[in-house]
């Protein structure tokens, strides 16, 4: 679930920059073309980067390890800090549906 909270994020800052980007357009500018790019940017940008980037924890944190004792101390390679993110998993779910459902009664 925590690919929700990265899809999220990277569509919030998506909007940060269109609309950093929509203001700096002189008054008169047309905006749709921007929202036109933005908008799918934000849906294709993190499949993508997921994709290309994937990685399995373990492979990473055996090779972290024989390399350097200290590098077991990243919570980027701890297996077990990645095995803890799960239990976030309801909590996270708990809030996307709530937030779901907001949105949909409010539009």
């Amino acid at each position: 679930m925590l690919c929700i909270l990265y899809v999220n994020a990277v569509g919030a800052l998506l909007t940060l920059i269109g609309v950093s980007i929509e203001r700096l357009l002189p008054a008169t500018a047309p905006r749709r073309w921007l929202w036109c790019l933005i908008i799918p940017l934000s849906m294709f940008l993190p499949g993508f980067y997921r994709w290309h980037h994937n990685w399995i924890v373990t492979d990473t944190v055996h090779l972290a390890r024989s390399a350097t004792p200290a590098a077991g101390a990243l919570t980027l390679f701890d297996r077990d800090w990645w095995a803890r993110t799960q239990e976030y998993d309801p909590i996270i779910n708990r809030i996307w549906w709530t937030v779901s459902l907001i949105l949909l009664v409010w539009g």
